[in-house]
């Protein structure tokens, strides 16, 4: 059985590299990408989402504003926005992964599932559980990948931003 690429998203702004897409939020980050499935749906729901984004960025919206309960989501936009919003072209380059290697035979998902339903009713300012071993890669290695710059694309989503 052959393996399904992984794939990263790399935000660049006017030509100039900003860090990852780093989760569901699409937050930017220096070194710690998302991975995803290298697949059609997948990409276009990143687009979708990166296109979402940057238009309630280019709108100056925030989310708090309208429920106080997306603070913490809020508080990712605005911060991403401060990199974003000066860009006249911003760019998802799609970066293949390296560092996947098919499902991690050491992952314990029962174990996962437990920390996760432990942690739930607790303070959410705490971090989510990790594991030792994450489900598809030695995410420590992931990070130490990321640290550089890609080069090499396999696909972009461009949103020229309005002036």
């Amino acid at each position: 059985m052959e393996k399904r690429k992984s794939i990263c998203f790399a935000y660049f702004g006017d030509g100039k590299f900003l860090g990852w897409y780093a989760d569901s939020f699409g937050s930017i980050r220096e070194s710690s990408p998302k991975i995803y499935g290298n697949s059609k749906e997948q990409i276009e729901t990143i687009t979708k989402n990166f296109n979402y984004k940057l238009s309630k960025i280019d709108g100056e919206y925030t989310l708090s504003k309208r429920h106080p309960a997306f603070g913490l989501i809020d508080n990712s936009l605005e911060g991403d926005s401060k990199i974003l919003y000066p860009c006249k072209r911003v760019e998802l380059k799609i970066v293949e992964c390296p560092i996947y290697d098919g499902p991690n035979p050491d992952f314990d998902k029962e174990a996962y599932k437990k920390a996760v339903d432990e942690w739930r009713p607790t303070d959410h300012s705490s971090p989510r559980p990790r594991c030792n071993n994450w489900i598809y890669a030695d995410y420590d290695k992931v990070k130490e990948w990321a640290k550089n710059e890609p080069t090499e694309f396999i696909g972009e989503i461009l949103r020229e931003v309005k002036v």
